[in-house]
């Protein structure tokens, strides 16, 4: 408890933090829409693959 109460914390001005905000929030957001978009990935890679793999789902060639 001793040690605790000698912890020096700093806390910066709100303005700096109002500031910050602006740009981190935005990117905190694309981080966990990409980390969902990863995760759907590679659900469809792994219902996918084994389909491919065993000739059960057949991928005909794009025409151009």
């Amino acid at each position: 408890k001793d040690d605790m109460q000698r912890i020096e914390i700093l806390c910066p001005p709100s303005q700096l933090i109002t500031d910050a905000e602006k740009y981190l929030v935005p990117i905190h957001y694309e981080i966990k829409n990409l980390t969902r978009q990863i995760k759907n990935l590679l659900r469809t890679r792994d219902l996918l693959l084994p389909r491919l793999l065993s000739g059960q789902t057949v991928v005909e060639p794009e025409e151009n």
